[in-house]
C-alpha cells in the first residue's frame, strides 16, 4: 500500500507541474498577444473588440436597405436596367473609352500633362477573384489602353484576403486615405496656384 500512496503522490506532484506550465504557457501568450494588439492597433485585444462590436452595431442601426440593391447589382441580378454595369459592362472596351474622355478633358494634346492615377490593391489570396481576375483587371488597365494621360498602379497587399483587405489592421485603408488626402491637397494647391495667376 505504501508504494501506491508514494506512486499516487509522484503523479499528483507531477500534474500539478504540469498545470503550472500550461497556465504559464497560457499567460505568455496571452501577453504576446496583447503586446501584438498593442502594436497593430493601439489598444488592447479587449478594447479592439469592443470597438468593432461598437462598428457593426452603428453600421446596423443606420439605413442598410441600400446594400441589399448594391448587392443585387454587383451580382447582376433583376431587370436589364436595374442590373446594368452600363459603360463598366466591358472593362476592356471601357478603359480605351475614358482614356479618350480624360485625354479631350485634359486639353486633347497627345501627351497628357493632367494625369489620372488608379491606384489598386489586390488581395494575396482572393477566393472571389483569384489571380485571373487581378490579371484580367492589369491587363484592362495596360498601358496599351490607357495612353499618356492614365496612370494604373496595381500592388498585392501581403497576407490578406478577399475579406480582410479593407479592415483597419490590413493597413490598406490608411494608404488609401493619405494618398486621398495627398491628392486634395496637391489639388487644391495647383488650383490656388492657377487662380492666382488669373488674378
Amino acid at each position: 500500500m505504501e508504494s501506491v500512496a508514494t506512486l499516487g503522490g509522484s503523479a499528483s506532484s507531477s500534474s500539478a507541474c504540469d498545470l503550472d506550465r500550461s497556465k504559464t504557457k497560457k499567460q505568455k501568450e496571452h501577453h504576446d498577444d496583447e503586446a501584438m494588439s498593442m502594436e497593430d492597433y493601439g489598444m488592447t485585444r479587449a478594447q479592439k473588440n469592443a470597438v468593432a462590436d461598437l462598428g457593426l452595431k452603428y453600421m446596423f442601426a443606420e439605413e442598410t436597405s441600400g446594400a441589399n440593391d448594391e448587392a443585387l447589382l454587383c451580382l447582376r441580378k433583376g431587370t436589364e436596367a436595374d442590373a446594368s454595369w452600363g459603360v463598366c459592362e466591358d472593362y476592356g472596351a471601357f478603359v480605351p473609352k475614358l482614356a479618350e474622355e480624360w485625354k479631350r478633358f485634359s486639353g486633347g494634346s497627345e501627351h497628357v500633362s493632367l494625369k489620372l492615377r488608379l491606384q489598386v490593391y489586390f488581395a494575396s489570396s482572393d477566393a472571389m477573384s483569384g489571380e485571373g481576375g487581378q490579371k484580367y483587371f492589369e491587363e484592362c488597365w495596360g498601358r496599351d489602353r490607357c495612353g499618356d494621360g492614365i496612370e494604373f498602379l496595381g500592388s498585392v497587399a501581403e497576407d490578406t484576403s478577399h475579406d480582410d483587405i479593407v479592415t483597419p489592421e490590413k493597413g490598406v485603408l490608411e494608404k488609401v486615405f493619405r494618398e486621398a488626402k495627398r491628392a486634395l491637397e496637391m489639388s487644391s494647391t495647383s488650383y490656388e496656384q492657377q487662380t492666382q495667376n488669373t488674378d
